[in-house]
């Protein structure tokens, strides 16, 4: 998902990860519109820090394997 800093030293969020990745299913950086971040079963806030969740949530093989779910 890139680096963990973004422009002016912000940490990268969910948010604006899957906003670079995904923008057609993730238009907003903040709130999710289309489409949700799922992982372990659990929805994503688009705020979370990309560094934190890969240091508590991490698999052995050091990747975020995250479910991306479309919104009803």
């Amino acid at each position: 998902m890139g680096t963990a800093l973004i422009e002016q030293g912000q940490p990268q969020t969910i948010g604006t990860a899957l906003n670079q990745i995904l923008p057609s299913l993730f238009p907003s950086r903040r709130s999710p519109l289309l489409a949700q971040a799922v992982l372990h079963g659990a929805v994503l806030p688009l705020n979370a820090s990309v560094e934190e969740l890969v240091r508590a949530t991490a698999y052995l093989d050091g990747w975020l394997h995250i479910a991306v779910v479309m919104m009803a």
